[in-house]
């Protein structure tokens, strides 16, 4: 054109940058890809503004993809769509909704036909010399959707939030510039050299040795995996003690194959390099294109790196052609991401329980009751409850002070005066340690008349040897009200303490005894769906009725709404995952230098 410079791109060097900024900030992924490739000065420009962007989420699922397949006419026969055309729209439809390459893609499925298909579509053949996405996914029986829909979308023109939970499937694909995603998975119980093995791969990538690297593990645990699950919990706790670990018990799931760089190998112990062998490439093995012998007879560990990093190469293509570059997982195991660097995670924890000693009411943050003699029992000593030298100490509450009038009761005599006056069966003694927010809530067991003595089972973790005394003491019953109340007192908390800040997506991992139907505990469809939805209509949510829920130990009158460290398996609580930004406006101008040599430098760097 007239006035174009020698390549032909006036259009493009000479158009005003906020105005091409303005146009980028209106693309999705794909179109700004498109416009990346025209001009070395758009590529340089769409990836500063993703990476100005921050964090995304955007979800679809099966039910929303259909709405948007263009249906016949009343005159057409009802056309019916195959999985994998379904599947297929529902990773366009997402593509469209995100303005950056995500780096986790996350689903949530009931057992059906589609689950294959979004293995496929999910699954990429991920590399070290890659930045794919990485794909977890879980299958269970229900699974929980909460989604706004569009303006038009299926001809529905309200704003409301939609509840669903029979549907098939649904993903949430994120994009965290900056973070380090890692996929793993233990075939059967884990045992130790497992989580070894686990242990050395958080150490090597966590490069700045920095104990607030790593910020949450999503762990999905599969049959009699769920027995040893709290082993993992504990000892990945105390290796990141400020992390977020949440997730819960389902029928299957499949996660991403785990990649290793010659780098991570040669940090590795003998024992360790031969363990990948053993354990991540069993396709390769059984197909016969990996010697399951390959790592005998090697003089220099080198070589061994060598041999092994082949391997690998050759069960990415085996699993790549079969499996969809990924894993899964169907009778026994555990599987998961671990997430670390810039991922703005926070958990919150519903169970639901009234207060004794508030006349059957809400929790309170305070207590007249107090730990006054208590013993720590270990394995050994005559007055230990269980057989074997394995077991955790636990603790022995002997007397309980009434600060308001001094007076001292025995646990027996502390029953009598209080038990009467309970609403239902007391379910859990609540103790709150010194400087400690809420009550930590033990299951009451029948030993307690035996002994005159409350006994409260420990981990064996330093936090919980701490001593009890002057810990406040409550009596708390589980029951469908006390659930509902939590929850509705649980979302006025959160958000009045995330004014200022936009959440982004919930992932929500609830018992399976709390819904989807109507039941026996809670006398409502979709409780704890339904109160999300109603305090924050805006964000997508996503998640499964589990068999069991991981997350930071449920507590009784706490203040502050999250909560990390201390993950547990528990029972009867709801579970969420937060992702929480600050509110960011789009500025008027950007601070970024696009001359020439600046543009020539970042293309060099990101293409060599």
């Amino acid at each position: 054109m007239e006035g174009a410079n020698r390549d032909g791109s006036f259009f493009e060097d000479v158009i005003s940058s906020d105005l091409a900024l303005r146009i980028i900030q209106w693309l999705n992924v794909a179109d700004s890809g498109r416009l990346a490739c025209t001009s070395q000065r758009y590529y340089y420009l769409v990836h500063q503004y993703r990476r100005w962007r921050g964090p995304e989420i955007a979800i679809t699922t099966d039910l929303l993809t259909l709405a948007g397949i263009e249906q016949p006419t009343k005159t057409e026969r009802v056309l019916s769509y195959s999985s994998d055309e379904i599947s297929s729209a529902m990773a366009k439809d997402w593509k469209k909704k995100l303005q950056s390459k995500p780096n986790l893609i996350l689903g949530f499925s009931t057992p059906s036909n589609l689950v294959d298909a979004i293995k496929k579509d999910t699954c990429f053949p991920v590399s070290p010399r890659t930045c794919e996405a990485i794909s977890l996914n879980v299958v269970a029986h229900q699974r929980i959707q909460v989604y706004q829909p569009e303006l038009g979308q299926s001809g529905v023109q309200s704003r409301q939030p939609k509840l669903d939970y029979k549907s098939r499937a649904s993903l949430m694909a994120m994009s965290f510039p900056g973070a380090t995603i890692m996929p793993y998975l233990i075939r059967g119980q884990p045992q130790v050299e497992d989580l070894e093995f686990m242990e050395h791969r958080l150490r090597f990538h966590n490069k700045s040795n920095d104990e607030n690297f790593w910020k949450a593990m999503i762990l999905y645990a599969v049959g009699s995996g769920v027995q040893a699950s709290d082993q993992i919990t504990t000892r990945i706790q105390a290796l990141m003690p400020s992390a977020v670990i949440v997730g819960g018990a389902c029928r299957e799931g499949f996660v991403s194959m785990p990649t290793y760089t010659k780098e991570e190998l040669s940090s590795m112990s003998i024992k360790n390099i031969k363990y990948v062998l053993s354990h991540c490439c069993s396709n390769a093995i059984h197909e016969g294109v990996v010697d399951r012998d390959a790592a005998k007879n090697f003089l220099e560990k080198s070589e061994l790196v060598d041999c092994i990093y082949a391997a690998l190469e050759k069960e990415r293509a085996v699993t790549s052609d079969r499996y969809s570059s990924v894993y899964t997982i169907s009778g026994a195991g555990i599987l998961g991401v671990f997430l670390g660097g810039n991922v703005p995670i926070k958990s919150v924890v519903s169970r639901g329980v009234h207060s004794v000693l508030n006349n059957n009411g809400p929790p309170q943050p305070f207590s007249d009751l107090v730990v006054h003699e208590t013993a720590l029992s270990r394995p050994g000593d005559d007055d230990y409850l269980f057989g074997g030298h394995d077991q955790p100490p636990i603790h022995l509450i002997r007397k309980i002070r009434d600060k308001a009038t001094g007076v001292l009761y025995s646990p027996i005599e502390l029953m009598v005066k209080y038990f009467p006056a309970a609403e239902s069966q007391i379910d859990f003694l609540g103790l709150k340690r010194k400087g400690w927010d809420g009550f930590q809530l033990s299951s009451l067991n029948e030993m307690t008349q035996a002994l005159n003595a409350f006994a409260i089972l420990t981990d064996g973790s330093e936090p919980e040897l701490e001593t009890l005394e002057e810990a406040e003491m409550d009596f708390f019953c589980l029951n469908g009200e006390a659930c509902m109340e939590d929850m509705d007192r649980t979302m006025l908390k959160l958000k009045e303490q995330t004014k200022g800040e936009e959440i982004l997506g919930a992932l929500m991992y609830t018992c399976n005894g709390r819904g989807p139907e109507i039941g026996y505990l809670i006398p409502e469809e979709m409780s704890d769906a339904k109160r999300f939805a109603r305090s924050f209509p805006a964000v997508p949510c996503l998640g499964f009725y589990a068999a069991g829920e991981y997350g930071p130990i449920a507590l009784a009158g706490n203040e502050n709404v999250f909560q990390k460290g201390r993950a547990s398996l528990q029972g009867f609580t709801a579970v969420f995952a937060l992702f929480i930004v600050p509110v960011r406006d789009l500025p008027s101008t950007y601070d970024w230098d696009d001359s020439i040599q600046n543009v020539e430098q970042f293309v060099r760097h990101r293409l060599h």
